[in-house]
Order: C-alpha cells, then sequence, then structure tokens
C-alpha cells in the first residue's frame, strides 16, 4: 500500500502559535516544562525548561522598527496573528 506524506508541521512558524499552546492543555504538574511565553527586556520569547527558543510575533513585535521583512510583509498580511487566525 502506498502511503500519502503530508507536511503538516512546518508551515505555521513557531513564533505565531497562541500564548496558550501547550499550557493550556497540560495536567498541572507539566506546566512548567511545557513551552510556554515569558517577557524579556527584548519583547516576549517562546520558553521551554529554561532554554529560550523563539520571539513571540505579538502586535509589539510587528510594529518595532528594524526588525527583518517576513513573506508575510511582501504580501501585505504581516500583522499579528497570522497565520494562526483563520478568520484573518
Amino acid at each position: 500500500m502506498d502511503y500519502l506524506k503530508i507536511s503538516a508541521d512546518d508551515h505555521i512558524d513557531l513564533g505565531y502559535l497562541p500564548h496558550g499552546t501547550w499550557v493550556d492543555r497540560v495536567p498541572s504538574s507539566l506546566k512548567e516544562r511545557v513551552p510556554h511565553i515569558e517577557r524579556h527586556e527584548k519583547g516576549e520569547f517562546w520558553v521551554c525548561e529554561g532554554q529560550v527558543w523563539r520571539e513571540y510575533r505579538n502586535a509589539e513585535w510587528f510594529a518595532r522598527p528594524g526588525r527583518n521583512p517576513l513573506a508575510l510583509d511582501r504580501g501585505g498580511v504581516g500583522e499579528e496573528g497570522r497565520p494562526v487566525t483563520p478568520n484573518k
């Protein structure tokens, strides 16, 4: 039997996922171990077990002067919530 491979995990950047993606859905005993958002002096970042992973792309991030442009900016949709907000 042939199996169709579908890539479903590499099209949404970690920076766009909602704050509670993991925290809201795990037992309380694991909440400190799952990826979560922390505020640092340079903005909000995804953090997991003490390791900073990536910036969280909120409105503050999109408004930052001098940030690197994204492919979404070229299409005119570089804004908070894209592409994980279905109604946008």
